[in-house]
């Protein structure tokens, strides 16, 4: 059972972490030898990594507590969020894997949203990509038929139904992603998240938000 106390050591934690990313972030640019630049871009990445993680045990808390996710809703720029996504794949996948990304022409130039929460879904779904990826990972923003904005991220990976049972799912976990996406409400439409098989193979990751 988890107390007031140990939420603010993680809040404390996610912090340092983050200040601890940022000059790594720096010293990978300043790096001239190539061992100490890929040293530097290997711990940037598990940091992320760890933020991340302690970002997604304080929403899990917070819905095991049965409280609501707090939303912070802002105009932000979809295209923006999705080539951020995609700069944090490269790094991550260390020039293993082909990252294809693809803003529609019909992408709306802001979108009002969460934007910590989420990239905190969306950072999951990556994670997990990353992880299951063969060759290459398609990363895409749009304007779905039903008016919602649609990120996706799909991976040429097995697919959800070659893994075992809740090996294949977000970082966050499925149920803490529909929570991000539910959290997000317009003209009593809530969000959803889904994880399906793609089309070519492979598992497909989707975040509608109204």
């Amino acid at each position: 059972m988890t107390t007031p106390l140990d939420s603010v050591i993680v809040h404390d934690l996610k912090n340092r972490l983050a200040l601890l990313a940022d000059s790594l972030a720096r010293l990978q640019v300043l790096s001239s030898a190539g061992e100490a630049q890929e040293l530097a871009a290997g711990s940037h990445a598990q940091v992320l990594q760890l933020t991340h993680r302690l970002s997604g045990l304080l929403l899990t808390q917070r819905l095991a507590s049965g409280r609501r996710l707090p939303v912070h809703l802002q105009d932000e720029s979809p295209a923006q969020m999705l080539e951020e996504l995609a700069d944090d794949a490269r790094l991550l996948g260390g020039g293993r894997l082909q990252i294809e990304v693809r803003a529609a022409p019909e992408l709306p130039a802001m979108w009002i949203c969460d934007r910590h929460l989420l990239r905190l879904a969306l950072d999951s779904a990556l994670y997990n990509a990353l992880h299951y990826a063969v060759s290459r990972i398609r990363l895409a923003a749009a304007l779905g038929e039903d008016g919602m904005l649609v990120f996706s991220i799909a991976d040429d990976g097995p697919g959800p139904a070659a893994a075992t049972p809740g090996e294949h799912s977000t970082g966050l976990g499925l149920q803490v992603c529909r929570a991000v996406a539910q959290a997000h409400r317009n003209k009593g439409r809530e969000g959803l998240s889904r994880l399906s098989e793609g089309v070519g193979g492979g598992a497909l990751f989707e975040l509608r938000i109204p």
